[in-house]
């Protein structure tokens, strides 16, 4: 072979279906003329310095070469590549998908999805899929799919379901199979956010009153969690500490609705509003 010529060939092992594409090249010239060789025969159907078969079958595996000429100097030189073996693997072929982490998954945790056409080519572009195969799965501000890598930063509970990949390259795209599906539970981080008053809703004026704020955890080890009771639309404790809301000795300004909001790792959750009434001193019961 000579050192000047260089067969380019596509990532090894080609699938039945591909576009086969086979570039002769010069080094540092221009080749004037070109000609392909499989298994040592010609080739007539290269168009100037590439040979490309769309839709490869098996019986375009063998050994190929090619021929060039240049012109160096003001002298034609020719020369002849190396032969590369080019390998057409049948039938399509199927991506393997793995998911990190493996195990439980709560709200507002990242997942990762990993896809691979295995078998060292490359050269694909990676299509991401849930609950149906057929559409591209829609990606929302938490998740996004590039390459081979399929990303969910902030884990909802309407990430939940069951998620293939698939693959495809080449000029007139050639498809792989779909991979074996992966199925993605998101529990929930905490739920059931209660706002309890006691000693209840209605008090008189200069009571005490106790807001409690509740959450059920669902995740070991216990996440903290962020405390903030609103009054109205506007917070009146937020802490990480407590979620005890006190009041000594009310007064009318304390009337209001009431709501918990508790936060953990991004996730957020409220509780229903609690309308609190408080009552002047002097306000009497009339039965009748």
């Amino acid at each position: 072979s000579d050192q000047w010529v260089i067969l380019q060939t596509p990532p090894q092992p080609v699938f039945e279906g591909d576009t086969l594409t086979l570039r002769c090249r010069v080094w540092s010239y221009t080749a004037t003329r070109v000609i392909f060789y499989k298994d040592n025969k010609e080739l007539q159907s290269q168009v100037g310095t590439e040979l490309s078969v769309d839709h490869v079958p098996k019986s375009n595996e063998g050994s190929y070469k090619c021929r060039a000429e240049w012109r160096m100097r003001g002298s034609s030189l020719d020369g002849v590549s190396a032969e590369v073996r080019v390998s057409v693997r049948a039938g399509k072929p199927k991506p393997v998908l793995t998911r990190e982490p493996a195990g439980e998954i709560s709200e507002g945790d990242t997942v990762t999805l990993s896809c691979v056409v295995e078998g060292g080519s490359g050269g694909w572009r990676y299509l991401w899929y849930t609950d149906r195969q057929g559409a591209p799965v829609h990606q929302t501000d938490s998740s996004s799919g590039t390459g081979a890598g399929y990303t969910i930063s902030a884990a909802a509970l309407s990430h939940s379901g069951e998620y293939w990949c698939g693959a495809g390259r080449g000029r007139n795209t050639s498809y792989s199979q779909y991979s074996d599906p992966i199925w993605v539970n998101v529990t929930a981080l905490f739920s059931r956010v209660t706002l309890t008053a006691s000693p209840g809703a209605t008090v008189k004026e200069g009571e005490a009153l106790n807001l409690t704020c509740e959450a059920a955890v669902n995740k070991t080890p216990h996440p903290q969690l962020h405390y903030t009771i609103v009054r109205d639309g506007e917070p009146v404790t937020n802490s990480t500490d407590s979620a005890l809301y006190s009041i000594a000795s009310t007064e009318k300004s304390h009337t209001g609705s009431y709501t918990c909001a508790v936060e953990s790792q991004g996730v957020k959750k409220s509780s229903q509003e609690l309308h609190i009434e408080v009552q002047s001193k002097d306000t009497f019961y009339v039965q009748g």
